[in-house]
């Protein structure tokens, strides 16, 4: 079993309800059989989803389990309940909620959740998978568990690991051409992973150098390494690949398999129980965590009022004066009741004395008369616009008249001025008049 989680979370959960309860697959084949709701009501969580103020509204993910393993609707249910002990570790069942949806259309076993990003009793937003190792440690071991203690497949386990790891999207498109019977392309990065295995299964590669030094034999490039990956450039093409996985790690690397005292896809109580252990230490920090944040401890659910008895049924039917008060000196809980009404009136009098009583609402007649005080008011304000509006053109009309004049007596004045400077440069210049 592997504990997976969704990159998505934002926006309307529609899609993923609809992802996890929908008879059809996003590309529209028909899953057989269809899912089943093993826990919780899809639109009532869709509906709280969608109503949270949050930018990140849900937290959706998956128990998958490998091919060929039969899990049991009892073991659905105490795989189920740990993890919600785990995930909600400090949390009573009322103060989050969670849907579970079973998968077997894919040929192997899922348990798929969705669970709203909020604490119920108090409405802040509740994030069971924090970034940081601490949350991946925690799952790991809830896993690691889980594995242990039905004898469930584990990616740790050596005999399973790939020699080389494809990336997600690849991964997703070759399991839905493996489930639709296609025939699928090879990647790059399997056919070279499958020339360095054929390598080392003859002896003639032991070690990651011996790697290296037989892609670079091959004409690759390394232009980067890391302790568990390598990166090959093509020169032909100048395409890079990274190749990650069990021939490309650099410490305890080996051809073969690794010999392990860990017994896999057996049960193992013993180490079941030591992992038990640890889970419940980091269990235990994430439910101080989730108590100080959420104000409540666990187990301080409030308790059902149980059945009154004879005295307080009496009181509740027929009142206190039936029976003694308690106390002789201390008045009856309904007389108390009675004069804080008292009081209470009195004090509106008294404010209804100091401000005056409210304004009556205004009747049929008086709404019309405003209206029609509202039209001619509408009226005369548009008389007015139009007279402005005249009073506009008008002046208007006259500034360019006003122009028109000023232009051409600014002409006529350059004009004269023109002509008698001319008379004068000519009586100067041939001294007599023109």
């Amino acid at each position: 079993m592997i504990v997976g989680f969704s990159k998505y979370g934002t926006g309307s959960a529609r899609a993923a309800v609809k992802y996890l309860t929908g008879p059809t697959n996003p590309d529209g084949t028909q899953r057989q059989p269809v899912p089943m709701v093993l826990r919780g009501e899809p639109e009532f969580l869709l509906r709280l989803c969608d109503s949270l103020p949050f930018e990140k509204k849900y937290k959706s993910g998956v128990l998958s389990f490998a091919p060929g393993e039969v899990i049991t609707p009892a073991m659905e249910q105490a795989i189920m309940d740990e993890f919600e002990r785990v995930a909600f570790a400090g949390l009573d069942r009322d103060q989050y909620a969670i849907l579970w949806v079973r998968h077997s259309h894919a040929q192997h076993h899922e348990l798929n959740f969705l669970i709203p990003r909020v604490e119920l009793t108090s409405l802040r937003s509740l994030n069971i998978d924090p970034p940081g190792k601490q949350s991946q440690q925690l799952f790991d071991t809830f896993r690691s568990m889980i594995n242990a203690e039905y004898g469930l497949a584990d990616p740790d386990d050596p005999a399973r690991a790939r020699d080389v790891s494809v990336p997600n999207h690849l991964a997703k498109q070759q399991a839905t051409d493996k489930r639709r019977g296609n025939a699928r392309k090879a990647d790059l990065r399997e056919t070279i992973t499958e020339a360095i295995r054929q390598e080392a299964d003859a002896g003639r590669i032991t070690d990651r150098t011996g790697v290296e030094c037989y892609l670079l034999a091959q004409g690759y490039e390394i232009p980067r390494t890391g302790k568990d990956y390598l990166t090959v450039l093509i020169p032909a093409t100048g395409e890079r690949v990274r190749l990650k996985g069990g021939l490309y790690q650099r410490d305890d690397w080996q051809a073969g398999e690794r010999p392990t005292p860990v017994c896999y896809n057996v049960p193992d109580p013993e180490r079941a129980a030591a992992l038990a252990a640890t889970l419940e230490a980091m269990a235990a920090t994430r439910a101080a965590y989730h108590q100080q944040r959420y104000g409540r401890q666990r187990g301080d659910t409030p308790e059902r009022t149980p059945d009154p008895d004879l005295d307080t049924h009496l009181r509740q039917e027929l009142g206190d004066e039936t029976i003694d008060p308690p106390d002789p000196k201390q008045p009856s809980p309904s007389r108390q009741k009675r004069e804080r009404r008292r009081r209470t009136a009195r004090a509106i009098a008294e404010e209804d004395k100091t401000y005056g009583q409210r304004p009556a609402l205004p009747t049929v007649h008086d709404v019309r008369a405003l209206l029609e005080r509202a039209r001619h008011r509408y009226a005369d304000a548009l008389a007015h616009l139009d007279r402005a509006t005249r009073r506009y053109h008008r002046t208007a009309y006259r500034f360019a008249a006003g122009h028109r004049r000023f232009v051409a007596a600014r002409q006529g004045i350059a004009a004269a001025l023109t002509a008698d400077l001319e008379r004068e440069w000519w009586e100067r210049f041939y001294g007599h008049e023109r």
